[in-house]
């Protein structure tokens, strides 16, 4: 491999350059962590203001597991209000004496 052998502005060419380019890439880098502070900042809002949404609409306890199930099915939950009816009205019981 031959040598080859850089003048003294050629060095000082090439030293320029490397700073240069050290430059450019801690200006890259800044920005891009600029920006993943800023997209972490936004993504932080968005979760305390969707956490804020949830509380002020749900209080804990407010609905029953019958009431739930009326509402989120309503077809199960008229079965359901029909077999207890029944069995509640007889005076019927079961295994006896």
């Amino acid at each position: 491999m031959p040598i080859v052998v850089l003048s003294r502005e050629q060095v000082q060419v090439v030293l320029e350059w490397s700073e240069d380019v050290k430059m450019k890439k801690t200006i890259l880098i800044l920005v891009l962590v600029v920006a993943l502070v800023g997209m972490v900042g936004l993504q932080a809002l968005q979760i305390s203001n969707l956490d804020n949404e949830a509380t002020g609409s749900v209080s804990a306890g407010s609905e029953s597991y019958e009431e739930m199930m009326a509402r989120m099915h309503p077809d199960q939950a008229q079965a359901t209000n029909t077999r207890y009816s029944q069995q509640s009205s007889g005076a019927s019981m079961v295994g006896g004496c």
